[in-house]
């Protein structure tokens, strides 16, 4: 999760351990701009049904290659949508979802 961030991101690494078909991103690139103000573009972006927690949500999410630290970011978008609550204390996600 970072909460500073406005989109998601997947990096390619990931996406292939998942075992979805590279056929599956619209290649449409973006650019993003990360820590030290460093440009990449992004693959293109697929649409993915993420379930974290009792969530579960057709999301849009940005590939990116390179290797990182991280498995997925979900951006402050999404985190805001859902009502969810970072904890870097614990370095987990907190959901809490109220069906309406």
């Amino acid at each position: 999760m970072d909460t500073s961030a406005s989109t998601n991101i997947l990096p390619l690494p990931t996406f292939d351990a998942l075992g979805i078909s590279r056929e599956r991103i619209i290649l449409e690139p973006m650019q993003v701009v990360g820590i030290g103000a460093l440009q990449q573009n992004t693959l293109g972006h697929v649409s993915l049904d993420l379930r974290v927690g009792p969530i579960r949500a057709p999301t849009l999410i940005h590939v990116m290659e390179g290797n990182t630290s991280y498995h997925i970011i979900l951006g402050h978008p999404w985190l805001k949508a859902y009502k969810v609550v970072a904890s870097t204390y614990h370095k987990c996600v907190k959901a809490i979802w109220r069906n309406k």
